[in-house]
């Protein structure tokens, strides 16, 4: 976790401490988006924390301790497979930063009518399924 210029590592024993630290709490898939990010969360008592792109009980468990704790909690993810697994992967429901078919749909409607998905989608090998719906 990422706050006021400290990085703070999550364990076990400091998930209910660190779930009162920001006034709001952004987990993010990718490791360095969290150190752009940092200056302006900074200024905002914003903390935020990076997965690594893999979502920890930890993740989950301070999700849920800040929220008990009258946190503001959200989740910024790629728009690929593992994105969407930690998107979904709070045990309660938890607002998604970031690209979704919705924003795809917008856009192709406001402007990009040629923007197709696979230009935005990170591109993995072996492929990574992600289970498709009528956009």
């Amino acid at each position: 976790m990422a706050l006021r210029r400290q990085v703070i590592s999550l364990e076990i024993d400091n998930v209910e401490e660190l779930a009162t630290k920001g006034i709001a709490i952004i987990i993010i898939e990718k490791e360095g988006i969290a150190d752009l990010l940092a200056p302006f969360a900074e200024r905002y008592r914003v903390a935020l924390v990076h997965t690594r792109g893999r979502f920890t009980e930890y993740g989950k468990d301070l999700i849920e301790a800040a929220k008990k704790a009258g946190s503001v909690v959200g989740i910024l993810v790629d728009y690929d497979a593992y994105g969407e697994e930690i998107a979904n992967g709070s045990r309660t429901n938890t607002p998604k930063i970031g690209i979704t078919r919705d924003t795809i749909k917008w856009l192709q409607q406001n402007g990009y009518p040629d923007l197709i998905e696979a230009e935005i989608e990170e591109e993995y090998s072996p492929a990574i399924y992600i289970p498709r719906t009528s956009i």
